[in-house]
């Protein structure tokens, strides 16, 4: 596709350029943004400074955001280097202009500024030295003048002269001494205060985890619900065969939990993947077993899937098990999606925005990992968008990193969470085991709210 104008905007080399890419249209994504921050920036010719004119970025971005404009990474590095070949032609037509520089006029104004400095140092370090001679001068006379005072008493007798001299050094050295007996009496007193709310801090510290340890242990809050678990045998690296799983669903049932959605992953692509038919089968088979020991436990099937830019396609393909419509507080087109660790935050945007137009309701799965989504703070975004979000409940003991807990709390806390899951994979180091964080839960939050995401 052809490039409108953009030679007129910064350089004439960008409008060569043809891109194509699956990404979203009618935005300006990464890529873009790349083009758009790099000609933002400054231009160096024939040893001048230059930098766009009024105007030209806001058209480049206008233009970028058109339906049918999409760069890919590869076609962003291409329209960078077309910039920077043509700077030359950038500035001979003058969609670049010079950085104004200093006047002359302004150059002999500061030069003018610095002399009066020059200047006024001067005078003040004249009017400081005669104060100082001037307040010495006093104070001496004063001194002379106590000193004839105090002889004026006592008769003008040897013997009465060396008392008075005497009397003077006795005052002298002692004023001193007393000064420095409070000073150090003083210092003794702030420093016992400041021990003593040390000690005071850490015993309300010591006292309030204490608290809080019995209230996890007694904690009669549980989860009705498991909607992300990987607890299907033998398909992805949950549980390895039927006995583990029906030793999950066991644990489960124990937890006080009474409905629980199997979400194995599903990565595009991967050769991992089963057929929709072949997971239904082996769910099936869990679902017999499963009500021969607790025939009150609801069990449902889902994927829970890696965010890539085929996903789209897969989901009109039926490759991808979507939540089940009615189950938990499930609606049509509802689906668990992940993305990576560290994956971008516009990405992130982009493909919930991407989801929720398609009419998809996405449900971002272990939303504490995402550590470019936490620098952006972007949660309440992503919930404008229609996106609703999950976190883990895994004890202390088994957490990857200890910063997902406390994240998670934070969460919860902020009232932006609307689902907690185990995300269980077998009965070891990610085993069925929730309650302990509900018991966290329950001491520092709304019972209410907590209430709510226990039982949706």
């Amino acid at each position: 596709m052809k490039i409108k104008n953009i030679g007129k905007l910064l350089m004439a080399g960008l409008a060569v350029l043809s891109f194509s890419s699956p990404v979203f249209a009618g935005d300006i994504n990464s890529y873009e943004a790349q083009v758009i921050a790099y000609a933002s920036g400054t231009f160096t010719y024939q040893g001048q400074t230059y930098v766009a004119a009024n105007g030209m970025i806001g058209q480049l971005s206008a233009y970028l955001s058109e339906d049918g404009v999409n760069l890919t990474s590869e076609g962003a590095s291409k329209a960078i280097s077309s910039i920077a070949a043509n700077v030359e032609k950038g500035v001979t037509a003058g969609y670049l202009v010079p950085i104004d520089q200093p006047t002359k006029e302004a150059k002999e104004e500061e030069t003018i500024s610095l002399e009066e400095a020059s200047e006024l140092q001067k005078i003040w370090e004249e009017t400081t030295e005669k104060t100082t001679m001037i307040e010495s001068t006093r104070i001496m006379e004063e001194r002379e003048g106590s000193s004839e005072v105090t002889s004026q008493n006592l008769p003008a007798t040897e013997e009465n002269t060396s008392l008075v001299i005497t009397q003077k050094a006795r005052e002298t050295s002692t004023k001193p001494h007393k000064k420095s007996i409070s000073n150090f009496k003083r210092l003794k007193k702030l420093l016992g205060l400041f021990l003593l709310g040390i000690f005071v801090g850490y015993s309300f510290k010591f006292l309030y985890k204490r608290y809080k340890k019995k209230s996890f242990k007694k904690t009669n809050r549980h989860l009705t619900y498991d909607m992300h678990c990987h607890i299907l045998p033998g398909v992805d690296d949950g549980a390895k065969d039927l006995a583990m799983s029906l030793a999950m669903l066991d644990e489960e049932y124990k937890e006080g939990v009474r409905t629980v959605i199997m979400t194995p992953h599903y990565t595009a692509g991967s050769r991992h993947n089963l057929p929709k038919d072949q997971l239904k089968s082996v769910f099936n088979q869990l679902v017999e077993e499963e009500k021969k020991l607790h025939p009150d436990m609801i069990l449902g099937l889902g994927n829970e899937v890696l965010y890539s830019e085929s996903l789209l396609k897969d989901l009109e393909e039926d490759k991808i098990c979507l939540l089940p419509e009615g189950m938990v507080d499930f609606k049509d087109h509802t689906l668990l999606l992940e993305f990576s660790p560290r994956e971008d935050y516009q990405v992130i945007y982009q493909a919930i925005l991407q989801l929720t137009r398609e009419r998809y309701r996405p449900i971002i799965a272990h939303c504490e990992r995402y550590e470019n989504l936490e620098k952006e703070d972007g949660y309440q975004d992503l919930i404008k968008l229609g996106a609703r979000l999950q976190v883990n409940c895994i004890p202390k003991k088994n957490e990857f990193d200890p910063h997902y807990r406390t994240l998670a709390m934070k969460l919860c806390k902020r009232g932006l969470i609307s689902y907690l899951s185990t995300d269980a994979h077998n009965l070891t180091t990610r085993p069925v085991a929730p309650k302990e964080m509900i018991g966290q839960l329950e001491a520092e939050m709304s019972t209410s709210r907590l209430d709510h995401m226990l039982h949706r």
